[in-house]
């Protein structure tokens, strides 16, 4: 999605995660009407006996040719969690993705 140098907010690191859908797409819309793409991405780990995959919540916008602006919604949160969490909301909005996010992170989702 994005290399390393193209990103802001999320350190030296890229973003290359599986984005997050609801019924009216892949772009969750904020209180400003600007549009996020929600995404997990997996912290790259030694894949020796297949353990759970972790990794991070977040959320990310940009403009063609301007660094990917990204929000780390919830961090070192199981996908497993994470998945089912917006599989059972359903968000349609970045405030209503950050919540479950946030609970995700607190172990309430």
């Amino acid at each position: 999605m994005a290399p390393p140098g193209s990103v802001a907010g999320y350190g030296d690191r890229g973003v290359n995660g599986a984005a997050y859908r609801h019924a009216a797409g892949f772009t969750f819309t904020d209180t400003a009407g600007e549009n996020w793409w929600v995404i997990f991405q997996p912290v790259a780990r030694d894949a020796a006996d297949n353990p759970p995959v972790r990794g991070d919540v977040l959320a990310c916008r940009g403009a063609y040719g301007e660094p990917v602006q990204v929000r780390v919604l919830a961090g070192d949160v199981l996908r497993a969690d994470a998945d089912a969490a917006f599989r059972k909301t359903a968000p349609s909005s970045y405030e209503d993705a950050a919540r479950i996010a946030a609970g995700v992170s607190e172990g309430i989702a």
